[in-house]
């Protein structure tokens, strides 16, 4: 179980040899450090199941649920579920094949793709979407940005609700630390390592980060000043949040370029720039009078704005 209780099983000289050999000068002994007994399958009748499979897609659906109540692109809830089931299963595939393009350790092959075991990596996970959504948009004749935007808070609250189950399974765990508020996981079935050592609590800061990301970009939307803004703040701050995280992460892993940790964090770092950089420009452009705003978000308003430009016009007279 995610059991939140303090840490009885070490006693102080215990806590102080180990600090003392992790940190030499620093050492010290560590203070309301939590335990983690994790649940990497679901308890009876239901063992067997991914705990983390399961709170991944509870996230998904939840995404689904949010972009299917608040999306304005596209007409028709029944319409936007079908578009958000085809968007994530492009998520799915993409951030699969991104964990085995850069992310994974051993042999790449249909075995290891196909594996249950495997990883995914969000950045491919946010290709994979896109690609979807761009296609999805041309074959419904929408406009991509507004789309995009309305998937934006949808994706970070399904990432919020993963990452949870990152932390079920033991996965995407910090780096060693002496931080009080770090995470022991005490169970050899996790995917942590150590095992009984205080870890950087990387799931818990995410997850609360893209909540919080989630509820600003539905508050954004409702006054955004172009198509594709609420995109362009995800990717910009969702950037921002995982570069610093992974440095919070043990690495390197994989062989990321530049000294990072991972090619997460090298893809989290450009994408920050390029959200800069275009946000930049799309301020320089609105400046000059050269990017418009948006129309109305209501589709109920731009179906009576086009009805009542193609209905003919009575005589008054004042017609000349």
């Amino acid at each position: 179980s995610l059991s939140r209780d303090l840490v009885g099983a070490q006693t102080g000289a215990d806590r102080q040899a180990g600090a003392a050999r992790a940190g030499g000068d620093h050492a010290r002994p560590l203070r309301r450090t939590l335990s983690l007994t994790v649940w990497p399958t679901l308890p009876a009748p239901l063992g067997g199941i991914s705990t983390w499979a399961v709170l991944v897609a509870l996230g998904c659906a939840a995404g689904a649920w949010l972009f299917a109540k608040t999306a304005t692109a596209i007409p028709g809830q029944k319409r936007r579920l079908l578009i958000a089931g085809a968007i994530v299963a492009a998520g799915l595939i993409g951030a699969r094949l991104f964990h085995l393009a850069l992310d994974h350790s051993g042999p790449v092959s249909p075995e290891a793709a196909l594996s249950p075991r495997g990883g995914f990596t969000w950045y491919g996970g946010l290709a994979g979407s896109a690609l979807a959504a761009l296609a999805l948009t041309r074959a419904a004749r929408v406009s991509a940005a507004s789309l995009c935007d309305d998937l934006a808070p949808a994706a970070a609250l399904g990432l919020a609700i993963g990452r949870i189950g990152c932390l079920a399974a033991g996965c995407c765990h910090g780096a060693p630390t002496l931080f009080p508020l770090a995470l022991v996981f005490t169970s050899f079935h996790a995917a942590a390592r150590p095992i009984g050592v205080p870890l950087h609590a990387v799931q818990v800061y995410e997850a609360a980060g893209c909540l919080l990301l989630a509820v600003a970009l539905l508050h954004r939307r409702r006054r955004k000043r172009f198509d594709g803004e609420i995109a362009l703040m995800l990717v910009g701050a969702y950037g921002a949040l995982r570069f610093g995280l992974e440095f919070l992460r043990p690495g390197p892993r994989g062989a990321p370029p530049w000294g990072l940790s991972s090619w997460s964090q090298a893809v989290a770092g450009v994408s920050l720039g390029a959200t800069l950089v275009v946000g930049a420009a799309i301020a320089w452009a609105k400046r000059d009078g050269g990017l418009a705003a948006p129309p109305s978000s209501s589709a109920a308003s731009d179906r009576a704005r086009f009805i009542g430009d193609i209905s003919p016009r009575r005589p008054t007279g004042s017609d000349p």
